[in-house]
């Protein structure tokens, strides 16, 4: 995967999204820096004062609870997880009718007041997939499509949501001529009895509610974490006064996510217009406009990352950059360092741990203030 790609995707994952933007860090806070962006500019590290009024981040309180795991829930699991996924899957004669839980492949051509319109219909030599009754798809699809048969094609009317993320298609009624050209069932299981445990690798009902359970209690301590961090980060966000927010880095943002797109138009080997439509199911014009919004609001984090790194008082020794540097490659499957620079960029890698550091900084203050104390033994393994 290209360098820009990982960037972005790792920036992401870091929730600032910093990575890619190659700005140094090592600043003084009495005069501006020259740094040098990827393309080769050379552009004067920002002064955050400029830029936004830091806001409160020591003393964030949310409300977020953690779902509780109960005997209910493990059972819920076992039959709509566990029994209804067991066995492999069994292609349906063409006089059986689909239906919900069932996986199909189709093709389609989507039409607004019997014209054609940009992201409703299958490329041609494609085939769609889905499975029914997933939620994926806007309402009355779905729906439309239960009950038809392999080889058959039908009409199904839809309607897009009046928040659909593309403008020009909110509140839209659309017919699909929707054909299917193959549907498998998965044959499930009525009851937890042996041969659904082997299949599953449990010794016994008890392992296997045992096993659930720490799953579940897994999955529930994640989301919670998830939830806090996120409404600390937001609450910090919005604790704050941007009064203007530096082009260059909105730019460079921007820069990025038209990378990320290009890498996967290039991977399917298509132009991006045709990716972005077909794909995404956006306009350009929405396209375009939702990558601005982004890229303002990463270059708005950026400003205020930088902005509690230097009230901190934080460093990043080289020291400290190695030994993480050192320890992500290993995790990555890096063959060292050097490797993982080179795919990521050493810049790149040195804000996305700033990033880190700040984040953690905040989150420390707001555990301390929510008394929260995460829960690491839901992940534990047996030796």
């Amino acid at each position: 995967m290209k360098k820009r790609v990982v960037s972005l995707l790792l920036a992401v994952m870091a929730v600032a999204t910093l990575a890619g933007c190659g700005l140094n860090v090592n600043k003084s806070k009495d005069k501006e820096t020259e740094v040098t962006t990827d393309n080769g500019e050379t552009l004067a590290a920002l002064t955050t004062d400029e830029y936004m009024t830091l806001g409160e981040y020591k003393n964030i309180t949310v409300d977020v609870t953690k779902a509780e795991v109960t005997d209910e829930d493990v059972e819920t699991y076992i039959v709509d997880q566990l029994l209804a996924g067991y066995g492999n899957g069994v292609e349906l004669a063409p006089d059986e009718a689909v239906r919900e839980g069932d996986y199909v492949e189709y093709t389609c051509v989507g039409k607004i007041d019997g014209e054609i319109f940009d992201g409703g219909s299958t490329p041609e030599g494609e085939v769609w997939t889905m499975e029914l009754g997933s939620g994926g798809m806007i309402p009355g699809f779905e729906e439309g499509i239960v009950g038809m048969k392999t080889g058959e094609t039908k009409d199904v009317a839809a309607t897009f949501p009046d928040d659909y993320h593309e403008p020009s298609l909110q509140g839209k009624e659309a017919v699909f001529t929707i054909h299917i050209s193959y549907a498998e069932r998965t044959e499930g299981a009525d009851e937890l009895n042996a041969d659904v445990l082997e299949y599953y690798g449990f010794t016994n009902e008890e392992d296997c509610r045992t096993q659930v359970r720490k799953q579940l209690l897994a999955q529930a301590e994640t989301e919670f974490r998830q939830s806090f961090e996120s409404a600390v980060l937001d609450a910090v966000y919005d604790n704050c006064t941007f009064h203007q927010t530096p082009q260059f880095l909105i730019d460079t943002f921007k820069k990025s996510l038209e990378d990320y797109y290009q890498y996967y138009a290039d991977y399917y080997g298509i132009p991006l217009e045709d990716f972005i439509v077909d794909y995404v199911q956006m306009s350009m014009d929405a396209y375009q406009e939702q990558n601005n919004t982004i890229a303002t609001m990463y270059a708005n984090q950026y400003v205020l990352y930088e902005a509690v790194f230097d009230a901190e008082g934080m460093q990043l020794t080289e020291e400290d950059l190695k030994a993480e540097a050192d320890q992500t490659a290993e995790d990555y499957g890096y063959a060292s360092t050097d490797a993982l620079y080179e795919d990521f960029g050493e810049s790149e890698f040195r804000d996305y741990v700033m990033v880190q550091m700040v984040i953690e900084k905040i989150l420390d203050y707001a555990k301390d203030v929510n008394n929260v104390v995460y829960d690491d033994s839901v992940y534990a393994t047996e030796e």
